[in-house]
């Protein structure tokens, strides 16, 4: 990898400087990628996050959303991306006595005022 990354720095150049390089086909590695449709999003989220940590959540976000399901394990999808929308209404209806429950609140949330 290093010797072709040297050899065609300009590609490499403009892939790491752009504002979203995980929206953009990374130099010669895309189409090997794009073939290996098993390990190449994971393959694509570890080079991203090599070259590009700023970028890493973002890219961590986009593999977790299009992981598809392999062998005996479900999809995991945008359930685990999103952001939890549950009310304290929500929350507290579903409370038991004897299960501590921990509801954390963000600035902006008008629910607790």
């Amino acid at each position: 990898m290093s010797s072709y990354t040297i050899a065609n720095e300009n590609m490499w150049k403009r892939w790491y400087e752009d504002n979203e390089p995980e929206q953009i086909p990374i130099p010669y590695y895309q189409q090997k990628i794009s073939e290996q449709s098993d390990i190449g999003p994971f393959m694509k989220l570890l080079l991203v996050r090599s070259i590009s940590v700023d970028r890493s959540i973002l890219m961590a976000k986009e593999f977790l959303r299009n992981t598809k399901e392999m062998g005996s394990t479900k999809e995991m999808g945008s359930t685990y991306v999103d952001p939890v929308t549950d009310t304290i209404e929500m929350v507290y209806n579903e409370m038991v006595c004897d299960v501590p429950v921990i509801f954390l609140s963000s600035r902006g949330d008008g629910e607790l005022l």
